[in-house]
């Protein structure tokens, strides 16, 4: 993790009580965090996309979201391990690459300048 992206993390993670961030929900341990601006991706990155993928994701943007972080999460991957998680992460508002698909917030990201 880059230097000035961990003081960042660092700063935020700071109010929160050491026993509310286990390793489900501690944005540090995310495969990917990518900043444009105040916007950030908390992405879980794996060939095969499952429901733990999705769920740590989420957990880990919600943490920075409770922060007052702009956060969202995102899932990086070559397939879905299932139809059944695509459908639980689009319930969970996750954004994604997986294989050639792109959601679109995924798209609208990546446009973001910074």
């Amino acid at each position: 993790m880059e230097a000035a992206i961990r003081q960042r993390l660092l700063e935020v993670l700071r109010t929160f009580p050491r026993a509310d961030l286990t390793a489900e929900y501690d944005p540090s341990l995310a495969d990917l965090l990518w900043w444009k601006g105040d916007r950030l991706m908390v992405a879980e990155v794996s060939i095969v996309i499952d429901e733990h993928d999705v769920d740590r994701a989420f957990a880990r943007a919600e943490t920075l979201r409770r922060a007052g972080i702009d956060a969202f999460p995102a899932a990086i991957g070559n397939v879905w391990a299932s139809p059944e998680v695509q459908a639980h992460a689009a319930a969970h508002r996750l954004e994604w690459k997986v294989g050639d698909d792109l959601s679109d917030g995924f798209i609208a990201f990546r446009r973001l300048a910074g």
